[in-house]
């Protein structure tokens, strides 16, 4: 009992670890290679940069502070689903930027360089911080209420649109194009880099479980990621024996929550992932014409 618990412990430290790690790439990202260029990749952080130039309050600090209004929010609307986890992404990952902008110099390159740069480390970092059942608030959040209203419109649709929207004011604010085409750039790489994280090029991904403990997974995804699960009955032609198949359509964010279900529940089970190039249907993309 007592070897049960350490390892438990164990697991959420190195989870809490890996968390913190992943802040931290993530804060040098956007300090090193992105404020110092007024770079601002979409979600609360790019708000926040924007800001940062006509007020001077720290990048970090007003993140924190935006992010609070959309925790609240969120509880009011969606209910506790982020867990304290997100809680702690958050206010690490803001404390981080502006601790990094404080220690470190800032070495200049040439912007495009930058915008590349700081997409790959923004990405690393929020693809370790997805892969460990995280995030970091903001766009996801405000996408998840925003779907809530306007259950038409995507997950992935609506954080596109909160991202642009941010690129787009970042471009009037500092009146540049230039800008705004950086920091679509920068989103770009950070979205692939993240896929590469999560060990997959598509946003969606087909998942396919093969237990013979199918209801309480089944169970336990509906209750804990909020998707649906299809159930295929299907016969093992070695065993001859018929076995309920699950089926599961989810985002990259929801990788890591469905493996640690599975594994929790049955170590033995068979768990396929396949990429979906299109999605269409209710909580993914709506059928048009």
């Amino acid at each position: 009992m007592d070897k049960h618990n350490e390892h438990k412990k164990l697991n959420v430290l190195t989870q809490y670890g890996a968390i913190l790690a992943g802040c931290f790439i993530m804060a040098f990202g956007y300090s090193y290679f992105c404020i110092p260029y007024k770079i601002a990749p979409g979600g609360l952080s790019g708000i926040a940069t924007v800001l940062y130039y006509f007020t001077g309050i720290p990048v970090g600090i007003m993140t924190l502070v935006l992010s609070v209004p959309v925790f609240l929010f969120s509880i009011k609307i969606l209910g506790i689903k982020f867990g304290i986890k997100t809680v702690f992404a958050t206010v690490f990952f803001s404390l981080f930027i502006d601790l990094i902008t404080t220690v470190f110099t800032v070495y200049k390159v040439d912007i495009f360089i930058a915008s590349i740069f700081g997409g790959v480390l923004i990405g690393l970092g929020l693809g370790i911080i997805f892969r460990f059942g995280a995030s970091t608030g903001g766009t996801d959040l405000i996408a998840a209420m925003a779907k809530k209203y306007f259950s038409w419109i995507s997950l992935g649709t609506w954080m596109l649109i909160i991202d642009m929207s941010v690129v787009l004011i970042a471009g009037f604010s500092f009146k540049s194009v230039n800008i705004m085409l950086y920091s679509i750039i920068t989103i770009y790489v950070t979205n692939k880099m993240i896929d590469f994280i999560q060990e997959g090029i598509d946003y969606t991904k087909v998942i396919y479980i093969i237990s013979t403990k199918s209801d309480e997974i089944s169970q336990k995804i509906l209750e804990n990621l909020s998707r649906g699960v299809t159930g295929i009955y299907c016969k093992g032609m070695y065993t001859k024996k018929e076995i309920n198949m699950l089926m599961c359509i989810i985002s990259r964010a929801q990788i890591a929550g469905i493996k640690k279900i599975v594994h929790d529940i049955d170590k033995n089970a068979f768990v396929i992932s396949v990429g979906a190039l299109e999605v269409i249907g209710e909580g993914f993309k709506r059928i048009d014409g």
